[in-house]
């Protein structure tokens, strides 16, 4: 509908509370439905991810992230498919995969290594290593970084500043950019995911879930 509408210049993409996003919600691993194979859930999950990621990969306009807290997982290796990120110095990005036997996802191994340099999206998408809003900036995947006491005011202005542009002009800008950039991406996209899931530790996985369910309890 955003891409449609001509009255949208831009999508601005942000996190209610606390989190910008705190990850995927792991108890759909451990609920499977009668008949449903742990193989089939993985399929089904796999033409789920497609689809979202491909909306951002194909989506015509400037696309916009304000990081205003925390973000994990998907939210994160996602990122490299924003046109920009606004953080708060709050924000803390995290791709725990390889802890719970996952591969990464979002096109985040074609896109990180590109923008942040490979050891560092290495240590970030391979090793699980948290880094800060600052940091981020510092190897690229962040734009911008606003005190947390005035994110929203800060980051709003700058929005304002983007929208304030000719809309013909920035998807016109958008489309050089996707051609340069977003094809890499989406051909990762097609060849990348599909192994991913065939490679899913799905049963360690599921271990994992429920250790950390009894955790919690």
């Amino acid at each position: 509908q955003a891409a449609a509408d001509d009255k949208v210049k831009a999508m601005v993409i942000t996190g209610a509370g606390e989190y910008f996003s705190s990850g995927n919600d792991l108890s759909s691993f451990t609920n499977l439905k009668p008949g449903v194979t742990m193989e089939q859930m993985a399929a089904d999950g796999n033409a789920i991810l497609r689809r979202f990621v491909a909306a951002f990969i194909d989506f015509p306009k400037p696309l916009i992230a304000l990081v205003n807290g925390p973000a994990v997982g998907i939210s994160v290796s996602t990122l490299g498919l924003y046109d920009q990120v606004f953080a708060s110095d709050s924000a803390t990005f995290h791709m725990p995969f390889s802890s719970l036997g996952q591969t990464p996802e979002g096109c985040s191994s074609y896109t990180l290594p590109r923008i942040m340099g490979l050891s560092a999206a290495a240590s970030l998408v391979m090793f699980n290593r948290k880094i800060s809003a600052q940091e981020a900036l510092s190897c690229g995947l962040v734009s911008r970084v606003f005190p947390a006491a005035s994110f929203a005011a800060e980051a709003g202005a700058a929005v304002e500043e983007i929208a304030a542009l000719p809309r013909q002009t920035l998807i016109y800008a958008k489309q050089l950019f996707a051609r340069a950039n977003q094809s890499g991406a989406a051909r990762h996209q097609r060849t990348g995911v599909q192994p991913a899931a065939g490679a899913l530790d799905i049963r360690g996985l599921l271990q994992c879930c429920g250790e950390i369910f009894l955790a919690k309890v």
